[in-house]
């Protein structure tokens, strides 16, 4: 996967979240309006502020969603000098080629 798949699957993963939440705020309203209230002001607003902050809440996280995701898509892509291919990262932050 490259880093344009990447952020595209991140970003669509993220709206899947917004819609379960949706379907959380609609359930809650028809069964419990008063903690869909309390649940609106704690958690929903602090997993909306980790991610998008689609709301305005004040405050926010200290790396968001979209700080993660513009990092990756500001990430520069190095390249096999053999093969052409991107290179891959091991677990320790080297980087490396299948080709080698």
């Amino acid at each position: 996967m490259d880093k344009y798949e990447a952020v595209d699957r991140l970003r669509e993963l993220a709206e899947e979240m917004y819609e379960a939440m949706d379907e959380m705020k609609q359930i809650l309203s028809e069964v419990a309006p008063g903690e869909l209230e309390r649940a609106r002001s704690y958690w929903m607003a602090h997993i909306d502020g980790a991610l998008e902050n689609r709301e305005g809440w004040l405050g926010g996280s200290m790396i968001s969603f979209e700080d993660t995701v513009n990092a990756v898509e500001e990430m520069d892509e190095e390249l096999c000098e053999d093969c052409g291919e991107r290179l891959k990262e091991d677990e320790d932050g080297g980087l490396y080629c299948d080709c080698e």
